[in-house]
């Protein structure tokens, strides 16, 4: 067996030096957008996608409960599927990833994917519809000032938004989304109860950021639209974006995927309002919130230090008024129980408004607080809420809702780079046996038993049969270097995983040490489609290598590899794990020499008993037999916390106890 491993091994890794001429690495748009809220779907509820549907409104009116003005949304306290307070059940997405300066924290995306998150299924190289977001039915019949009165056409109502086309306007390595194409565009359009009929009241078409900010001077472009027919003055109005789209043609399907994106924010419709009325009073979060770690969005407990955390937090506060407005910032940090443990007060600081010349907060009290406090994090994982807070004054402005966010702060049993997210694929191309590696220096020595790969659905599941190998190594000088492990049997992804992170149990465990790259061997061709997160940068711990020479990648952003240490991620069952009905029972607990275990369950026969210490190892199986009890003698093994683990005959784990052995 020795003499088997050593050539999968060397054929791991001794590959030729020489680049091949097709060797290319990807960036990719996704063609499968993980669902954050599935279960807010209502797929018995159609989409409308054309103009002649007129269903669509009918099921407006049926959901509304006669929404009055003023009608607002700036998709800043909630994530995943349109709000069904305010919106019809739609395929657009509501995220803080494709922007990372949209008006307010949270933007709604339109795009070729649907509200499960797959490509639509009319989905062409050719124009086909695709989201709409379409508001419940909206009462425009009356106004409910303080004179309340039938609506007139002179009660000057008016629509406005903010739109921003995807792809950004730095290097392509750089961009978050993708850039719709000449030929795309973004609708609004307003439902006439008169004609009974859809009408277009407003579009764009495709162009990029970089020519709408040397037109305008601004990225984010603001469009204002007034309701300037009886026809909409009605108590079943209604508006809907939508946006007509074609995907790339691109004839490897492993890398077709999601395209022409739009992005919109702040949406706001009321009377007495005129085009150019571009204010509100409103002091608001921009960017999602961060982590307090300098380099990690999740560490292993066990690997957490002081040094871990970031100097100062990155925080952007926009004023959306027209004068200078007095703010009071603050953060604080709750246990997983909601008991404050720490709190930092910014007091007050003055911000400009953001236009005309789009300032933020520059204040570091409140644009760069410190942070001066470090977690009680011991060996287990635990977890916190760091949660921000702005205002005005001391009674706030007219929107809460984007004054609050929060950054769940994990510490567990593995790295995460990433939030959790994808925004694009990422992949090596090339007949020579690519590598790919991620970076992780470690603060003590450890055991890594799992690595976790974010692996994207593709288009007919190209990606589904590629093999690779796990494999780790450590450092030369800043690039990986001596490999300490390679999967002897191969690997591919679960075809009924695809589009989430998959678990890879490592065939043994490895104690590792200081530095080291994390990463796989790909054994067959083609474009393997690995998750990339675009909104933390960490490309220089993302490398790369076809032949000897390890490169980082050019794109901006972190790859969707976690590696995971210690026996709970070898057994793979959580505390919160649906386990098998079956009866498992030790005593004494704490035990000094000898542990008696007795069984019962069908499921069991065949089966096997294992005992994990903490770091991961495995320190004794048994089989599990029709004898349902046996011994483990502990007098040999150190004081400490021990994992016994229940098999059935096929190596799935059925049950899990903790027991502690004291020794003399």
């Amino acid at each position: 067996m020795k003499k088997v491993f050593f050539l999968v091994f060397s054929f791991c890794f001794w590959v030729v030096s020489s680049l091949s001429a097709t060797a290319q690495e990807l960036l990719t748009p996704l063609q499968y957008r993980p669902v954050v809220n599935p279960q807010a779907y209502n797929p018995a509820i159609p989409q409308s996608n054309t103009n002649t549907l007129t269903q669509s409104h009918t099921n407006a009116i049926k959901q509304s409960t006669s929404l009055r003005l003023p009608f607002f949304d700036d998709f800043s306290n909630y994530q995943g599927l349109p709000d069904a307070a305010r919106w019809c059940p739609s395929g657009a997405n509501v995220n803080r990833d494709f922007d990372a300066l949209p008006p307010t924290l949270g933007m709604v995306t339109f795009d070729a994917l649907d509200a499960e998150g797959r490509l639509y299924p009319q989905a062409t190289t050719s124009l086909f519809p695709a989201d709409t977001l379409q508001s419940l039915a909206l009462r425009l019949d009356s106004i409910w000032d303080a004179n309340p009165h039938p609506a007139r056409l002179s009660d000057s109502i008016c629509l406005s938004f903010y739109y921003l086309p995807g792809g950004g306007e730095n290097p392509e390595w750089q961009h978050v989304g993708s850039r719709p194409g000449t030929h795309d565009s973004l609708i609004l359009e307003f439902w006439n109860a008169t004609s009974a009929t859809w009408q277009r009241v407003w579009a764009t078409g495709g162009i990029s950021v970089d020519s709408l900010r040397a037109a305008t001077g601004h990225r984010w472009q603001r469009v204002a639209v007034m309701v300037d027919s009886v026809g909409y003055l009605s108590p079943t109005f209604s508006f809907r974006f939508r946006n007509l789209c074609s995907l790339g043609n691109n004839p490897q399907y492993g890398i077709l995927g999601n395209a022409a994106q739009w992005l919109v924010d702040y949406v706001w419709i009321d009377a007495h309002r005129s085009r150019s009325d571009s204010t509100m009073h409103d002091v608001a979060f921009v960017s999602a919130p961060p982590s307090m770690l300098k380099d990690y969005e999740a560490m292993p407990a066990r690997q957490y230090t002081a040094a871990a955390l970031a100097d100062s937090l990155h925080v952007v506060i926009t004023n959306r008024y027209s004068s200078t407005i007095a703010t009071r910032y603050q953060y604080a940090v709750y246990d997983d129980a909601g008991a404050e443990l720490y709190a930092y007060d910014g007091g007050f600081a003055n911000v400009v408004p953001f236009l005309p010349g789009e300032v933020y907060q520059t204040a570091p009290a409140h644009a760069a607080p410190p942070v001066n406090y470090s977690f009680p994090v011991g060996s287990q994982p635990a977890t916190y809420y760091i949660r921000h807070t702005v205002r005005e004054g001391v009674g706030g402005d007219e929107r809460s809702e984007n004054d609050t966010m929060t950054f769940i702060q994990r510490f567990a049993d593995h790295y995460a780079y990433d939030d959790g997210m994808p925004e694009k694929g990422y992949g090596v191309v090339s007949t020579n046996n690519p590598r790919i590696a991620a970076k992780f220096p470690l603060t003590v020595a450890d055991t890594l038993t799992v690595v976790s790969l974010f692996i994207n659905d593709t288009y007919n599941q190209e990606n589904a049969t590629i093999q690779f190998r796990i494999a780790v190594w450590a450092d030369a000088g800043g690039v990986p270097g001596t490999a300490l492990y390679c999967d002897e049997n191969m690997r591919h992804a679960d075809m009924e995983q695809l589009g989430r992170y998959q678990r890879f149990v490592l065939e043994h465990p490895i104690v590792v040490s200081g530095t080291i790259y994390v990463g796989l061997v790909q054994q067959t061709e083609g474009y393997l489609n690995l998750g990339f997160d675009c909104n933390h940068d960490h490309r220089d711990r993302c490398f790369y290598s076809i032949g000897n020479v390890w490169q980082t990648t050019v794109y901006r952003g972190s790859l969707m590899l976690r590696p995971y240490f210690g026996s709970g991620a070898v057994v793979g069952i959580g505390p919160e794990a649906e386990l098998e009905p079956v009866a498992l029972t030790l005593w004494p607990n704490p035990v000094t020499d000898r542990l008696q275990v007795r069984w019962s369950g069908s499921e069991m026969q065949g089966g096997m008993l294992q005992v994990y210490d903490m770091m991961g190892r495995c320190l004794a199986t048994q089989a599990v037999d029709v004898s349902e009890a046996t011994t483990f003698h502990t007098a040999a093994w150190p004081k400490g916390v021990y994992l016994l683990v229940l098999r059935n005959r096929d190596g799935r784990p059925l049950t899990q106890k903790r027991f502690v052995v004291t020794g003399d």
